[in-house]
């Protein structure tokens, strides 16, 4: 990817970050306090080679506006250095953009629309090389079946897929992980 393309691209990535930032798609909005699109540790002139989505922010990333705000940074950082990524070509986003405190409030059509609205066209624009979908709620939403995920619960590794010519790596939702 030429570097103008790169440009284009982050710019179309801040602008449906500002979308997010303005949505009011569902119920979800309402009790958000910042709503968390995404984030990206790339140099200027990169493109993020891996993408992690986790199912929806937790409550300090809710007050910050931020990725991974606690223990799972730490998870994260296991898997990219277990595959030699470098943590700055790394994009995290959640499929639902917005906190909810009581996770059975979120339905299959906050899930849609965030999913068709959002996370489809950050998977466009950025292109990685490989996306890490933490968790079968992620899991099922993207690649359309359900893994039993019980079995890698408190492990880093998990299994790869090659699906429409993108690698993905599935694992548990990172907050059933025992990460000291």
């Amino acid at each position: 990817m030429n570097n103008s393309t790169n440009q284009e691209n982050k710019k179309q990535l801040y602008n449906l970050s500002e979308e997010v930032r303005r949505c009011t798609s569902c119920s979800l909005w309402k009790k958000r306090t910042l709503p968390v699109s995404g984030e990206c540790n790339c140099d200027n002139n990169e493109t993020a080679k891996v993408m992690l989505v986790y199912f929806s922010p937790n409550e300090e990333d809710d007050r910050q506006g931020t990725t991974l705000n606690g223990v799972e940074k730490k998870y994260v950082k296991e898997i990219l250095k277990s595959h030699k990524f470098k943590e700055q070509n790394l994009f995290v986003t959640p499929l639902i953009k917005c906190y909810s405190k009581n996770k059975s409030e979120i339905k299959s059509k906050n899930i849609s629309t965030c999913k068709k609205t959002y996370l489809l066209n950050q998977i466009e624009l950025i292109n990685p090389e490989l996306i890490i979908l933490c968790g079968s709620k992620v899991i099922s939403s993207l690649i359309g079946k359900n893994y039993p995920l019980k079995k890698y619960q408190n492990k880093t590794i998990s299994k790869i897929i090659n699906k429409k010519s993108r690698f993905f790596f599935l694992t548990c939702n990172v907050t059933k992980l025992n990460i000291k």
